[in-house]
C-alpha cells in the first residue's frame, strides 16, 4: 500500500513538474515573440509623449509672442491717434507722460518676447527624448533599463 501511495505521489509530482516546465517554456516562447512589439510600442509611446510635451511647452511662448505683438500694434495705433489729436494743441505734460508710457510698454513687450525666446530655447534643449528615440533607440533602451534597475 505504501509503495502504491509513493508511486501515485511520484506520478503526481512528475506531472506537476512537467506541467510547470511546459508552462514556463510556453511563457518563454510567448515573451520572445512579443518582446520586440512591446519594445517598439514603448519607444513609440515615449517618443510621442515627449514630443507632445515639447509642443505644448512651445505653444505657450508662441501665444505670449502673438499676444505681445497684438498689444504692441494696439499701443502703436493708440500712439498715432494720440499724436494726431494732440498735435493741434500743445499739451506738453500729457504728451510727455504718454511718450513715457509708450516707452515703458515697448520695453515690457520686448522683455516678454525675449523671455519667450529664451524659454523656448531652454525647453527645446531640455526635451530631447524624442530625438534620442528617433536617432538612437538602443541607447535610450539601455538608459531606460538602467533606470528600471535602480
Amino acid at each position: 500500500m505504501k509503495e502504491q501511495t509513493i508511486n501515485v505521489l511520484e506520478k503526481a509530482l512528475i506531472d506537476i513538474i512537467s506541467n510547470t516546465t511546459s508552462g514556463i517554456e510556453k511563457g518563454i516562447v510567448f515573451l520572445s515573440t512579443e518582446i520586440p512589439e512591446v519594445i517598439q510600442q514603448l519607444l513609440t509611446w515615449k517618443a510621442v509623449d515627449s514630443f507632445i510635451s515639447l509642443l505644448c511647452w512651445m505653444v505657450l511662448p508662441l501665444i505670449v509672442f502673438l499676444g505681445s505683438k497684438k498689444l504692441n500694434k494696439f499701443i502703436k495705433e493708440e500712439d498715432i491717434n494720440f499724436r494726431k489729436e494732440y498735435t493741434k494743441h500743445e499739451h506738453s505734460e500729457e504728451k510727455k507722460e504718454h511718450e513715457e508710457l509708450v516707452s515703458i510698454f515697448s520695453i515690457v513687450i520686448s522683455f516678454i518676447n525675449g523671455f519667450g525666446f529664451v524659454l523656448t530655447a531652454i525647453i527645446f534643449s531640455a526635451n530631447t527624448l524624442w530625438i534620442q528615440i528617433l536617432l538612437a533607440p538602443k541607447v535610450y533602451l539601455i538608459e531606460y533599463a538602467a533606470k528600471l534597475i535602480k
